[in-house]
């Protein structure tokens, strides 16, 4: 196996039917130690992954993340949830 490579005997079409745990995440406005702690990330890590969209995010209301806001960055980074191996 090559560094940096990982091998894995998990079938994608059984993770994505049944391995998945759902996790509500409700959307609302939040700041971005809130947002960091959902992604469990530091919050200077989250601060770096938005810079990129922070033209197409756009300013903070005071500390808050509009709700409109942060469904642009989970639209963008995705939803956080856990994945579960085994037999279920």
């Amino acid at each position: 196996m090559k560094p940096g490579k990982i091998k894995s005997n998990i079938d994608p079409d059984t993770l994505s039917k049944s391995c998945r745990t759902e996790l509500e995440i409700k959307v609302k406005a939040y700041t971005t130690k809130e947002l960091s702690g959902i992604y469990e990330i530091p919050p200077r890590t989250f601060i770096r992954w938005i810079s990129p969209i922070r033209n197409l995010i756009g300013n903070r209301i005071g500390q808050w993340y509009t709700v409109q806001q942060v469904e642009i960055i989970f639209s963008k980074f995705g939803i956080p949830h856990i994945i579960r191996e085994g037999n279920d």
